[in-house]
């Protein structure tokens, strides 16, 4: 799989007339970000808007953290009644860590991306999934699962990426 929510239970429909639209695109020297409707990838009756921003920031120099680039995605849904369910999955081959409540580290080698995430507004669980490669070899991925808390008619989910030195 690939990192896109579960809404009501449901994934995205496959097909052209499931694309995202894209609603802003601005780029700058050290940013970018853009924004998508993916409205159309589900059908999922009580869903009016989902919206998707992503924001990237290179050369993010912050002397505490050592971070070089921040990747920040936004998930806003617009439901047109209560008692929704929304669950955002992130998959990686290197095994994940917990450092707190909040904040998730995915690292090999010398290079690491700290995932930070609202907790009060989800909880966290990581899963270990073997597959077969292209070669029938055995490997391993896993899977952050974070569960939206919030049933209501706006849910705003916001997670943020950084690559650390």
């Amino acid at each position: 799989g690939h990192s896109v929510p579960m809404i009501n239970g449901q994934l995205q429909k496959p097909g052209i007339s499931s694309a995202a639209k894209v609603i802003h695109i601005k780029t700058e020297e050290n940013s970018s970000e853009f924004l998508l409707d993916l409205t159309d990838a589900y059908s999922v009756d009580s869903l009016s808007l989902y919206t998707r921003k992503f924001e990237l920031i290179k050369n993010n120099w912050n002397e505490n953290m050592g971070e070089i680039a921040v990747l920040s995605i936004q998930d806003r849904f617009t439901f047109n009644r209560g008692g929704n369910n929304v669950i955002e999955a992130f998959i990686t081959h290197y095994k994940p860590e917990v450092l707190k409540e909040g904040q998730i580290k995915i690292s090999e080698k010398d290079v690491a991306v700290l995932m930070q995430y609202d907790s009060g507004k989800c909880s966290a669980a990581i899963e270990e999934h073997e597959y077969s490669g292209h070669f029938g070899e055995k490997k391993i991925a896993f899977r952050i699962v974070l569960t939206l808390l919030n049933e209501g008619e706006d849910i705003l989910f916001h997670v943020c990426f950084s690559v650390l030195k």
